[in-house]
């Protein structure tokens, strides 16, 4: 079994390990500049662009999904990852005034594992509306080589044996990730900078371990399972 499934087997009303990351910019948000953007960074994300199904087993598998990325205005509803109003998508972007709001499946990664796909997209987008801007050295943009370890399944050896940089110890679900995406071209001072960044997390991809630890909030479902 692909063990990137097996949270599609945890799904719960309360907890459908959905995880939303929201991007404050400082001037409303270009919605047309957004979707190009957006469009052109998940090319370079293969393993985002995926659709879940079912198997001859009735096991959960996840394959190659061409639909355009889903791109909708925030409604403060639940959005249903997998379901047709994302295209079948299990990632998706929603926007509203000044705010972007990453959504992802934990079946994908975690916080940290996203950030990639999220600078990739937010520098495309201020480069678009703010002109040509340096990229940090640690972006992927469309076009760059995909590493054989990147597209690896995770597993135990790959984990980091470090300490976190910090832990989240508070009650709320919503942490605020400032150092994890901050880099020269956002605070160089461009007029559509990031200024924060709101982030539901747990457990991430076992790339590397996040800098915060708070509970998955509930912003969004896979449809119920039909396994055992």
């Amino acid at each position: 079994m692909n063990p990137d499934t097996h949270l599609l087997y945890e799904y719960m009303d309360k907890l459908p390990f959905t995880v939303r990351m929201k991007i404050r910019l400082d001037a409303p948000v270009d919605a047309t500049l957004l979707n190009e953007a957006a469009q052109e960074a998940i090319v370079r994300f293969p393993y985002f662009s995926v659709r879940v199904g079912v198997d001859e087993s009735q096991s959960y598998t996840l394959s190659h999904n061409s639909a355009p990325l889903a791109m909708l205005p925030e409604r403060n509803k639940r959005l249903v990852l997998g379901s047709d109003e994302v295209n079948g998508h299990l990632v998706a972007i929603t926007y509203r005034s000044d705010c972007i709001w990453f959504n992802f499946s934990h079946a994908l990664c975690g916080a940290y594992g996203a950030l990639f796909w999220i600078k990739a997209t937010l520098y495309l987008y201020l480069c678009k509306t703010c002109g040509p801007l340096d990229s940090p050295e640690d972006i992927r943009l469309p076009g760059t080589d995909i590493p054989a370890e990147e597209l690896a399944y995770p597993d135990e050896s790959a984990l980091p044996h470090d300490e976190p940089s910090s832990r989240y110890e508070g009650d709320s679900n919503v942490a605020i990730v400032r150092s994890r995406i901050s880099p020269s071209w956002v605070a160089s001072g461009s007029s559509r900078s990031t200024r924060c960044i709101g982030a539901s997390t747990s457990n991430p991809r076992s790339r590397k371990r996040s800098a915060s630890r708070c509970p998955t909030a509930p912003l969004g479902a896979i449809p119920a399972t039909p396994g055992p």
